[in-house]
């Protein structure tokens, strides 16, 4: 069941594992000062629709189902740390803004299907084994204005992860 949530979830340490379940609704703002929050629920994820003021901590993705799990971003939403652990992981409505001094990682054994791009102040983080699939016909490239990896951070992409387009 979906907890009633009408305000904020405020994760400032610890984990929180929500695990397939939903976690907040369509109004329900997320606050992370620290900490880790997990979901491996299907669909857009987290399931918090409203205001995201993450500052630090991670939010990891964990689905391993049939059906993709896909990161929620838009350009007003911003991440801080976002690991992908899962192996059917996408992402939802529009780009994924990482914030300064956070990492995107896409972990060995996770899968990350990027149909837009990965854009902010962050930096991102391909590891031995993980998967990265990407739609844009510019590739991976060292510019910030195109292409599926657009950050200003540091860009690390391991010769032993798995790359493809789609």
């Amino acid at each position: 069941a979906t907890p009633n949530i009408n305000g904020t979830v405020a994760i400032e340490d610890g984990i929180v594992n929500a695990q397939n379940f939903e976690f907040g609704g369509a109004s329900t703002n997320l606050t992370m000062t620290g900490g880790r929050f997990i979901t491996s629920r299907t669909g857009p994820s987290p399931t918090m629709g409203g205001d995201y003021n993450i500052t630090a901590g991670t939010v990891e993705f964990a689905n391993n189902s049939a059906t993709a799990q896909t990161i929620r971003g838009t350009a007003d939403r911003q991440y801080f740390n976002i690991d992908v652990t899962g192996s059917n992981v996408a992402n939802s409505s529009g780009r994924i803004r990482i914030g300064s001094g956070g990492i995107l990682t896409v972990v060995n054994g996770g899968t990350l299907r990027l149909s837009s791009f990965i854009d902010g102040n962050g930096s991102v983080n391909i590891q031995e084994g993980g998967t990265f699939l990407i739609s844009d016909v510019n590739g991976i490239n060292s510019s910030n204005t195109n292409g599926s990896v657009r950050v200003d951070g540091t860009r690390t992409y391991s010769p032993l992860a798995n790359y493809g387009f789609f």
